[in-house]
């Protein structure tokens, strides 16, 4: 009996390490829209959709949202309440949509003590973001100076804005993969349990023309000191 399972296993354990040999060899993967891909190849994928689309991207905002995406930015900002003394670091800032406005509508600051510590007049704006195309559209601008779980939304998102993209970009893919994208982001929920766990308070969810779109805020307090620490 013994002499039975010892040769089972010596059966059985050259396949589990094949086995475990091939799910290392095997590139873990993601998502890219509904598609399943690479991790790696997925970075290349997203960079070559930003590329294609940055040209077109505020027009194509424009048409698809017949414009209202303005009034969503505009009243993101105002809630921000952008001053003269603003320092932001715009992260993932593409074309530089919100940042213009952040110095458009920055008031001046009433209190003379902070006056003084300004350098510079206006507020500083850092804006930065992950494709090169992006920014370049943002500088030359600079130089210048989606109803979720809705049966209409979903076809307009599915059916129309590929289109659009097609029409106006000249880019079918790149706006098909956008729209899927959205299906696979967090609802507000979990997102919102995202931005607690990463340690911010205060967590609240505006909704703009039925939760199309959404501003997420929060807040993330200094750690004080106690002043037995202090040295």
């Amino acid at each position: 009996m013994l002499s039975k399972i010892t040769q089972r296993c010596r059966l059985l354990c050259p396949l589990s390490t094949s086995a475990f040999t091939n799910s290392l060899a095997r590139p873990a993967t993601t998502h890219f829209g509904f598609q399943n891909v690479d991790e790696e190849e997925k970075q290349k994928k997203v960079n070559h959709v930003f590329e294609s689309v940055a040209e077109k991207y505020d027009l194509m905002n424009d048409a698809m949202s017949l414009g209202v995406h303005r009034l969503w930015k505009d009243c993101f900002v105002r809630q921000i309440m952008p001053t003269e003394n603003l320092r932001c670091l715009d992260v993932a800032g593409g074309t530089g949509d919100i940042a213009f406005r952040l110095s458009k509508f920055a008031k001046p600051v009433n209190d003379a003590n902070v006056k003084t510590l300004a350098i510079h007049s206006g507020p500083q704006i850092t804006l930065c973001d992950i494709n090169a195309s992006m920014m370049e559209v943002g500088k030359l601008r600079a130089a210048k100076l989606g109803l979720k779980n809705s049966r209409a939304y979903d076809v307009y998102s599915m059916q129309v804005i590929p289109v659009m993209g097609q029409l106006i970009a000249g880019d079918w893919n790149s706006y098909q993969y956008l729209v899927e994208s959205i299906r696979r982001f967090p609802d507000q929920e979990e997102f919102s349990n995202m931005i607690r766990n990463a340690g911010f308070s205060s967590v609240n969810v505006r909704n703009f023309s039925g939760g199309i779109a959404a501003v997420h805020s929060g807040f993330k307090h200094p750690k004080v000191t106690p002043p037995n620490e202090q040295t």
